[in-house]
């Protein structure tokens, strides 16, 4: 039995042992319901950050893609500025 509590704290990762036994303590210190509840209110928070980051994705994607637009507008009209001027009998050329 000693060997099965002791496990989740040598997974092989000292230093990710040492983490997650300071925040099992943590919750270990605090009454049953106010750990419960201190749980409840972390994962609530957390959910609300990934809720965040993954608008914040959207955005950036769309900001992309409207950098790529207007990317393209801006090599159309320096393509047009560039053009050789038309040549005919409505052209106007300076001697």
């Amino acid at each position: 039995m000693q060997d099965e509590t002791n496990a989740r704290y040598n997974s092989g990762n000292p230093l990710g042992d040492a983490f997650r036994y300071i925040n099992d303590a943590t919750y270990a210190l605090l009454p049953t319901e106010v750990a419960h509840k201190l749980g409840d209110l972390e994962k609530g928070l957390w959910s609300a950050v990934r809720g965040f980051a993954e608008k914040e994705l959207g955005w950036i994607d769309e900001r992309v893609e409207g950098g790529d637009r207007l990317r393209n507008e801006w090599k159309s009209a320096c393509r047009k500025e560039d053009s050789p001027p038309a040549t005919g009998p409505d052209s106007t050329q300076a001697v």
